[in-house]
């Protein structure tokens, strides 16, 4: 038989340690950035990086929403990602989300392909990634073919999280 389960319970005041090295926050990042003020025009047809220029939380300074957009943990592991967004437009006919790792794609979100075109879509995606700790990281992409497409603003409309599962 296996060994003894035992319930983690997170207070706040105790540092956790993480396999790996490391105690707290630093050891367990997590993040969750959005698109906070106005809405981001993309090139229609083109896989466009999604500026998320703020952010709810990020225990270990990790994704950068002023420059590059990404997030780049400093602990190696096992990551849960999610992404939304949100495209509005007129008639968008196909749109989806992408998580890019080091600059490439790396899982498609869902996808919506419409003959005769709408004017609101989401797409959602999520994905568990191994991150080195040194020069890893991701990003959040949009895609639409639409006339003047746009990622929407706000936290519950285009964002992107993620955490580590599980450290090395």
């Amino acid at each position: 038989m296996g060994g003894i389960l035992m319930p983690l319970i997170l207070d706040g005041s105790n540092p956790i340690s993480q396999a790996g090295g490391g105690t707290g926050a630093a050891a367990m990042p997590a993040f969750s950035a959005f698109r906070g003020t106005t809405s981001q025009a993309i090139t229609t047809g083109v896989e466009t990086k999604v500026q998320l220029n703020a952010e709810d939380f990020d225990t270990a300074s990790a994704f950068d929403s002023t420059t590059n957009f990404r997030f780049t943990p400093a602990t190696a592991g096992y990551y849960q990602l999610d992404g939304t967004i949100q495209l509005t437009g007129t008639l968008i006919t196909d749109g989806y989300c992408v998580i890019y790792k080091n600059g490439a794609v790396f899982k498609y979100g869902s996808r919506l392909v419409a003959a005769t075109g709408v004017g609101t879509t989401n797409s959602s995606v999520s994905a568990l990634v191994f991150l080195n700790g040194t020069t890893d990281f991701v990003e959040l992409f949009a895609f639409a073919s639409a006339t003047t497409p746009l990622v929407a603003f706000g936290s519950a409309s285009s964002f992107f999280s993620g955490c580590l599962s599980r450290g090395i």
